[in-house]
């Protein structure tokens, strides 16, 4: 087999488990931990906070190491760190020790993620879409997989138990895999890079900081990603609060994770054929449409289609932003300028997000016609934003 082709089997491998445990464990044992650390519903939505917060902090720093060493290296580094904190869950008996799991979890998966988007970015340059579309399927899609599983391990095995299962198979499956995941020469790689719309061009970090487009993207990341994080700490809240039982809610959160991972690989192929920046204002504002429809509704049906629009959208805002960013700002320096954007979502979502929301649930007794329309707002003025970001208006530089 195609030595390019095994390393994308790696990198969409190796991201599969820390994607189910960021989209799917702060919602399905929320409710665990809310009647067992006696906490309320917004102080474990913050764990989304920490969670978003290291992924920020990671890929602002992680770009300048991926120069320096393997996405091989890296990723088993990130693998060994979401590891450890499973073992922090295990042991968790206050929500502070469920924040430290959420940002160990956070950081070591920002350690898999960005570089293995360089990676198949590098495996394929004519298909950009299609690869990291590949790498953000398997990220989203893994929670709506493993949420049954990890549900059913609950019931079947105590916490404690089910931790340590999971911790073993993280490690096992990610230090596995990361072995067949290969880096192109970079400068190689340049010279074939016909699928930036700046061909041959790459800015670098200092000139696309100074770009209108950068901050209008970084912001998109901001909203639309605090749009699409807070339906995971709230899902199954909602599905509840309309009267379902804990099976029927759980639903709710598992239509979100499938087209939240469906999406990514969709909406990348859709992306190399039409503009992804018109792609995903469509997306953008269809969320925030379906957010404003929500709380009207009754039927879990119904509920999990709007819900799904949403997921959609927020598997696109993965799946395009990779190679948008590509033909925005070119490839030399991906590492290090998507890092930086990245961190709209890391620093600002989470609060934008989780927290407000989670905040207003519990200030408005679960009013969520109020924090439905605040996240709807924040979609719409993101599907606004991501449509001025236009690289065929943006003029190539060198370094």
């Amino acid at each position: 087999m195609n030595k390019n082709i095994i390393s994308v089997i790696g990198c969409v491998a190796v991201i599969f488990l820390p994607g189910a445990l960021v989209f799917g464990y702060p919602g399905l044992m929320g409710v665990y931990w809310q009647e067992k650390l006696n906490v309320t519903q917004g102080q474990v939505s913050n764990s989304m906070f920490f969670i978003l917060f290291a992924l920020g902090l990671g890929a602002f720093y992680i770009g300048k190491l991926h120069k320096k060493i393997s996405t091989r290296l890296i990723a088993t580094i990130g693998t060994i760190v979401c590891g450890v904190s499973l073992l922090v869950a295990a042991f968790a008996t206050s929500i502070f020790m469920v924040y430290l799991w959420a940002f160990l979890m956070g950081i070591g998966s920002s350690l898999i993620y960005t570089p293995v988007l360089t990676a198949v970015q590098k495996n394929y340059p004519t298909k950009p879409g299609l690869v990291t579309g590949l790498v953000n399927f398997s990220f989203g899609i893994s929670a709506a997989i493993m949420s049954p599983v990890f549900s059913a391990m609950l019931i079947k095995y105590d916490y404690f138990s089910m931790n340590l299962i999971v911790f073993t198979l993280t490690l096992t499956v990610g230090i596995i895999v990361a072995l067949f995941i290969r880096d192109e020469n970079t400068a190689e790689f340049a010279k074939q890079n016909i699928g930036s719309i700046n061909k041959g061009h790459s800015l670098s970090l200092q000139q696309a900081l100074k770009s209108k487009e950068f901050w209008m993207f970084w912001s998109t990341w901001a909203f639309q990603g605090a749009v699409g994080i807070s339906m995971i700490s709230l899902a199954v809240v909602f599905g509840m609060n309309k009267g379902f039982d804990a099976t029927l809610a759980i639903l709710v959160l598992t239509a979100f994770n499938l087209t939240n991972g469906f999406s990514r690989i969709i909406s990348g192929i859709l992306s190399d054929y039409i503009p992804r920046n018109l792609l995903m204002s469509l997306t953008f504002a269809l969320s925030g449409l379906a957010y404003i429809a929500l709380p009207q509704v009754n039927s879990i049906i119904v509920i999990c289609i709007l819900v799904s629009i949403i997921g959609f959208a927020f598997g696109t805002l993965f799946a395009c932003s990779a190679p948008l960013a590509t033909e925005c700002f070119g490839l030399q320096n991906f590492g290090l300028i998507f890092g930086y954007l990245f961190t709209g979502y890391g620093f600002a979502a989470g609060i934008l997000g989780p927290s407000i929301s989670g905040f207003l649930i519990d200030q408005t007794s679960h009013n969520f016609i109020i924090v439905f329309g605040y996240l709807s707002i924040l979609s719409l003025l993101s599907a606004i934003m991501i449509y001025f970001v236009n690289p065929r208006k943006m003029k190539p530089s060198t370094n």
